[in-house]
């Protein structure tokens, strides 16, 4: 690898290995990501108490998760693919276990339901004016590559939500570990 004027050169064996290793590390690690809040879902639902369990987090996973997927396909990327189709079944599935949970708390409830619908909404809006707009296979790349990675960000900050009450509370049991770890090493 060298550096001259600002631009980086890679040799064609550090380049292959980039172009095959990182993407398959990148499937084994979005798949951890979307799959860290398995085993705290499953437990809420078998005690049939959210408890501290953020329901913002899983929302926002399955509308990311959904516009990789677009975004994957449309560029025609496996990997990308790959990557996030077990993401889009699990937080899907997540969302769907825990609505029932949120029955007594109405605020959280209706919360997790706009974030849902505003999220869904949006995403579909965009997918469906790119696609009939006439725009070029690598606009609609570009854009929904864009609009993902935008989400992806607000998906990283949305464990913050409840930091009000964690400081209040001085308890970070709404902050999920297992996905806090899986954000990290997927980024």
């Amino acid at each position: 690898t060298e550096i001259r004027g600002g631009a980086l050169s890679i040799s064609s064996d550090a380049g292959g290995l980039a172009q095959t290793l990182a993407p398959k590390v990148g499937i084994v690690t979005s798949w951890a990501l979307y799959f860290a809040p398995a085993t705290t879902v499953l437990a809420a639902m078998r005690s049939n108490d959210l408890g501290d369990l953020n329901p913002v987090p899983l929302a926002i996973m399955s509308i990311v998760s959904m516009s990789w997927l677009a975004y994957g396909v449309s560029v025609k990327d496996a990997y990308v693919v790959f990557s996030c189709i077990g993401g889009c079944i699990g937080s899907i599935g997540y969302v769907l276990a825990i609505l029932p949970l949120l029955q007594h708390d109405k605020p959280r409830l209706r919360m997790t339901q706009g974030i849902m619908l505003a999220g869904y909404t949006i995403t579909l809006s965009l997918w469906t004016f790119l696609g009939l707009s006439g725009a070029s296979a690598t606009r609609i790349g570009s854009v929904l590559g864009m609009f993902a990675s935008v989400l992806f960000i607000a998906f990283s900050g949305s464990p913050l939500s409840t930091i009000k009450s964690v400081i209040a509370t001085k308890n970070s049991g709404s902050i999920l570990g297992s996905l806090t770890v899986a954000q990290v090493l997927n980024t």
